[in-house]
């Protein structure tokens, strides 16, 4: 089954902020770095299982990829992938 990414207004804005804190340095690195995690979040629904529980939630479906220093959290749906945030490895979920 291809399941459907959704991105939540959260995740979006979490692309934005990486953007704009790249783009301080390099703007073509930037749009290079938000190419990359986006082509790496279509990768999810062939492979949804291969991303790991999240530890703070502890839900079979609730999942992430650490991607450079970002974690790029998504819950399993039915016939979906919902891209809920990306956070920095720094932050607290």
């Amino acid at each position: 089954m291809k399941r459907t990414i959704r991105w939540s207004e959260t995740a979006v804005a979490d692309l934005e902020s990486i953007r704009d804190f790249i783009s301080e340095d390099s703007e073509t690195e930037a749009i290079k770095f938000l190419n990359e995690i986006k082509k790496k979040v279509l990768e999810i629904p062939d492979f949804p299982f291969l991303g790991r529980i999240v530890p703070e939630m502890d839900d079979e479906k609730i999942r992430e990829i650490i991607f450079g220093n970002y974690r790029i959290i998504f819950e399993i749906q039915n016939d979906l992938i919902k891209v809920h945030t990306i956070l920095h490895q720094r932050r607290q979920f």
